[in-house]
């Protein structure tokens, strides 16, 4: 019942428990996905995700984590500054060594009346599912 468990956050092209999102217009709604493996022997059990501060939401996997299985936390954000750099973090609470570890994201908030959404191409290809971008507002070329 409280025994602690091993995990990793899996590494993605924005990296792992620390991800480098890039540039972001404002009003753009940011959805960051973190990958965890249980590795260790026993159910990984996330108990809850507490975001520093109310503009970032999280959710995440709430069923028991068999070894070798994986989970995801997602952190949920609304670019609110132009050019701005933001940075979020949230504590996950878990039967793990210490109780809880980090996990953060920072990326720039753009000046909105840019046509492109970033200047780095990894950023462009939102495609893959670790981030998701919604601005029905702003053209972006593609």
């Amino acid at each position: 019942c409280g025994s602690k468990t091993t995990f990793e956050i899996v590494e993605d092209e924005f990296g792992g428990a620390n991800k480098e999102l890039g540039s972001h217009n404002v009003g753009d709604s940011l959805s960051i996905a973190y990958t965890i493996n249980n590795t260790g022997d026993n159910n990984l059990l996330i108990k809850r995700v507490e975001p520093g501060c109310s503009c970032t939401v999280g959710t995440f996997t709430e069923e028991p984590i068999e070894p070798g299985k994986s989970g995801e936390i997602m952190l949920n954000y609304n670019v609110v500054l132009e050019n701005d750099s933001f940075q979020k973090t949230a504590e996950v609470y878990a039967n793990v060594e210490g109780g809880m570890f980090e996990i953060s994201f920072r990326g720039y908030g753009a000046d909105d009346s840019t046509d492109s959404v970033s200047t780095d191409p990894v950023v462009d290809e939102v495609a893959l599912d670790s981030l998701t971008m919604q601005n029905d507002s702003v053209a972006t070329n593609q």
